[in-house]
């Protein structure tokens, strides 16, 4: 993939390294076959727009504050890409879009939830029926769990490993984000270090 775009929605790359208060990640759902996420960068007050597409390929690109009547306000420097946070409530605008935004994940400065580089990804999955959890880690808490089978999306790869397999983000059908364990989980249609191999 270039550094250009994706689907017209972000017109740079970056690589973005925040030292923040607080970096707050959204999870702002798919629109044109690609998954949108945003990272805000407290102390800098500068948030990053992410898009991934159905091969994994990601864009990403620096938004910056601007003018708003109410609440935060940041657009990307071609215009095309606009998040509005106000009273909680947040949206991502692709191309004049609206996507809704949620809270997936608040780290501290260096901390990453708990020390891990978080890549995202969008692959189809299942599971073998289990635990979801809070964050990447038997330490995190239950959000509940899944019947064996259940179709699943993997979202993100958090580089930390339980014995041989790895902690993924996971959304499920209903749009719910949770961690759960690679051990339990079948991606059989892309290649991925961490998943169970015997599927």
């Amino acid at each position: 993939m270039t550094c250009k775009t994706i689907f017209g929605a972000i017109a740079a790359c970056l690589t973005f390294t925040a030292a923040a208060t607080a970096n707050v990640e959204y999870d702002c759902g798919e629109y044109n076959n690609a998954i949108y996420s945003i990272t805000y960068f407290d102390e800098e007050d500068v948030a990053e727009i992410r898009a991934v597409d159905l091969a994994g390929q990601m864009a990403s690109a620096l938004m910056r504050p601007a003018i708003s009547g109410s609440g935060s306000r940041y657009v990307s420097d071609t215009g095309n890409s606009e998040f509005i946070e106000h009273q909680g409530n947040a949206y991502l605008f692709v191309q004049g879009v609206q996507l809704t935004c949620t809270v997936f994940a608040v780290t501290a400065p260096g901390d990453n939830g708990g020390g891990f580089a978080a890549v995202p990804l969008n692959i189809p999955a299942y599971s073998y029926g289990g635990n979801l959890r809070s964050g990447p880690g038997m330490q995190f808490g239950t959000l509940g769990s899944l019947p064996e089978g259940t179709t699943i999306t993997i979202i993100e790869e958090t580089g930390i490993y339980m014995g041989d397999h790895q902690w993924f983000g996971v959304r499920l059908f209903n749009g719910q984000t949770a961690y759960h364990w690679g051990g339990i989980i079948c991606a059989s249609g892309a290649p991925l270090n961490g998943v169970f191999t015997g599927c």
